[in-house]
């Protein structure tokens, strides 16, 4: 895993906390992976489905003129958990020839 994924894992987290009523709460994370290969894409969004992610996007985008490939699953994001995660995307990500760009998921700001 790229060493600057811990770091800004950290700097999220404690972003969340900071603006979030309840940042324990479970809530959607989205992965995102991009490519210059469509069935590169495509294998890793197959083997994403197959163990419990769902995919919210597949195709092409012009803005980068690569595939993207967005996963999303409910989690409670700790910073243990997120690592974790990461760690394996990375890895997934090598595997399947494709670039891990990160995570992402929606506060809940304090109310009040």
């Amino acid at each position: 895993m790229k060493s600057i994924i811990p770091i800004l894992n950290r700097k999220v987290i404690s972003y969340i906390k900071a603006l979030d009523s309840n940042p324990e709460n479970a809530r959607p994370v989205t992965f995102w992976f991009y490519s210059a290969n469509e069935e590169k894409s495509y294998r890793l969004a197959a083997y994403l489905q197959n163990i419990g992610y769902e995919i919210v996007c597949c195709e092409f985008t012009n803005n980068s003129g690569n595939w993207l490939c967005i996963a999303e699953r409910t989690l409670s994001p700790g910073i243990e958990l997120l690592d974790q995660v990461c760690m394996e995307m990375s890895i997934l990500a090598e595997h399947f020839g494709v670039e891990f760009d990160g995570w992402e998921t929606a506060c809940t700001p304090f109310r009040g």
